[in-house]
């Protein structure tokens, strides 16, 4: 009766030995890979004259020509801004990154400048100095919101002037913040 206690006992240890290694072979089999996710969001603009968004996206361009705006997918169309005319535009801008103002045309770019009439609730003004010698007119260094809001309470309100010549073509431009990437 002691041989067959002790062939039982060895079949025990050897039937726990195996769960043991099976067990530690299960463990390290079960190594998981860790995924490390970047939501990028691409540089953008909204852009509103008169409380009429007129244009969403990278770049918006203000014409003197009548301009066709294409229309958003999901956001129903735009109605294009009336051609440029006078010697004064009133903008509200918002965006998630920095923007500038410009013009296609450098010379035109002296004889224009910009002016900060109000910021949203949620919006915060850091404007960024410019050359003289640029098709640049005003540029903000970094996102409109400074706190969480609806875009219009993020956007800033500016006033585009002409010294008499007419606002020509405006362009109102994201551009990537390079501190962020």
């Amino acid at each position: 009766m002691g041989l067959n206690q002790t062939g039982v006992g060895l079949a025990l240890l050897r039937l726990c030995a195996l769960m043991i290694l099976m067990t530690s072979l299960g463990l390290s089999a079960g190594a998981s890979t860790v995924h490390e996710v970047r939501f990028a969001q691409t540089a953008k603009v909204l852009v509103w004259v008169d409380g009429v968004m007129i244009g969403a996206g990278r770049e918006i361009a203000l014409s003197a020509a009548p301009a066709s705006a294409a229309p958003l997918i999901g956001a129903g169309e735009l109605d294009p801004i009336a051609a440029l005319e006078g010697d004064r535009l009133v903008v509200q801008i918002a965006s998630n990154s920095g923007f500038v103002i410009e013009t296609r045309d450098p010379e035109q770019a002296s004889g224009l400048s910009v002016r900060v009439l109000d910021q949203g609730s949620n919006a915060q003004v850091r404007p960024q100095a410019i050359s003289a010698a640029s098709r640049q007119i005003f540029a903000q260094a970094d996102r409109t919101a400074a706190r969480p809001g609806t875009p219009q309470t993020q956007s800033l309100t500016l006033e585009i002037l002409s010294n008499g010549h007419g606002l020509g073509d405006v362009i109102i431009r994201a551009v990537e913040n390079s501190a962020k990437q």
